[in-house]
């Protein structure tokens, strides 16, 4: 199943996925007055940031307010900042992502994504730890660089795959 948060709606109470691989979309002008919450059990909850309009995200949110998703995806046209510091990966079915702080993880955009962007900031960086790439490419995106992508375990930093991407 999908919840979807839309534009200026109000949530009040709390947004519990059951069992299954089901998703969260929510906007930028959404409001939710408790927490989010996938299924534990689970092993492909999705939490999407999306929509038409440009948003921040708190990644200290995660585990507090939004808990139990084991993906996390960026969906519409819309771009959406991510602030502080997390360990995480994150991946670009459409619109722009951006990061003004520290991801160590994976930024990927998807197969077939709509105009998929990575922008890392200039205070941003995107490190990878464990020798696999920092950002991966998958055919018709772009990596808009103006911050640090980095692996510290070796390989590459970026990989891009198919055709059609910006770097």
């Amino acid at each position: 199943a999908t919840v979807i948060l839309g534009q200026g709606s109000n949530t009040v109470g709390d947004v519990r996925l059951g069992s299954g691989d089901d998703a969260l979309v929510w906007t930028a002008t959404a409001s939710l007055g408790g927490v989010a919450s996938g299924a534990s059990a689970s092993a492909g909850d999705v939490f999407v940031r999306g929509g038409n309009e440009d948003g921040d995200f708190q990644l200290s949110e995660i585990g507090v307010r939004v808990m139990g998703f084991e993906l996390f995806h960026k969906q519409g046209p819309s771009t959406w900042t991510l602030f502080e510091d997390k360990a995480i990966d994150w991946t670009v079915d459409q619109g722009t992502l951006a990061v003004a702080d520290t991801i160590t993880g994976t930024l990927d955009t998807s197969l077939g994504a709509l105009d998929a962007v990575i922008r890392v900031n200039p205070t941003g960086t995107v490190r990878r730890d464990d020798g696999l790439a920092a950002v991966v490419l998958n055919g018709g995106a772009t990596l808009d660089n103006q911050g640090l992508v980095e692996t510290t375990g070796g390989g590459a930093a970026v990989w891009t795959l198919g055709s059609g991407n910006h770097v």
